[in-house]
């Protein structure tokens, strides 16, 4: 009879230090433990990288801010053809190189949303860029970014990416852009950045 008791006590107190267990395990699982949750929204293609590397830089150049307060016109948005390219390239004649206007505009929809661009044509006046015949012309440049990294990726309550980025400049100059990203496949939306300079 003693070692029946002995039996069921021990039962007990396996079948208590397992319902322990469980409970445990399950305010972990829903974040109400100590053990952080890892953010689901974080992983991006490399497609998806480059684009926002590629994007961050020209905004570096750029000097510009974008948001609801800092809207961007048509003008500025068609220059980032300049930031985006004047690196990438390589000059063909009198330091220009050449980029397909079809090319240019889809990627600068993918960026902004916007289909519409001036094409602003050449005149007698120094241009970092020109379109002429379907073709946008952009003087080259050597790189303002010298390194740039994703610091952090955080998927927020609208479903967007908010993308911290850091950079250092060819002149030593720190920067950081926070972003907001749409992200469709490999599509980059830019919906705000904005920047902080290192003092």
């Amino acid at each position: 009879m003693k070692a029946n008791l002995r039996r069921i006590a021990a039962l007990l107190v396996c079948a208590s230090a397992l319902f322990s267990l469980a409970v445990f395990s399950a305010c972990n699982k829903d974040g109400g433990g100590n053990t952080p949750k890892p953010d689901g929204g974080s992983e991006l293609s490399e497609a998806q990288r480059a684009n926002i590397l590629a994007i961050s830089e020209a905004f570096i150049e750029s000097g510009k801010v974008y948001n609801s307060e800092y809207a961007l016109t048509v003008r500025e948005i068609e220059q980032f053809i300049y930031y985006l390219y004047n690196d990438e390239l390589k000059p063909e004649s009198d330091g220009y190189a050449k980029v397909s206007g079809t090319d240019s505009a889809e990627r600068l929809k993918m960026y902004f949303g916007i289909a519409n661009l001036l094409h602003t044509q050449k005149n007698s006046g120094a241009q970092d860029f020109y379109y002429a015949n379907g073709t946008y012309f952009v003087k080259t440049n050597s790189p303002v970014v010298t390194s740039a990294e994703i610091a952090s990726v955080k998927l927020n309550e609208n479903g967007n990416r908010e993308v911290l980025v850091k950079a250092v400049c060819a002149d030593d100059a720190r920067v950081e852009l926070d972003f907001v990203f749409k992200l469709e496949g490999d599509d980059t939306l830019v919906l705000s950045c904005t920047r902080y300079d290192e003092k």
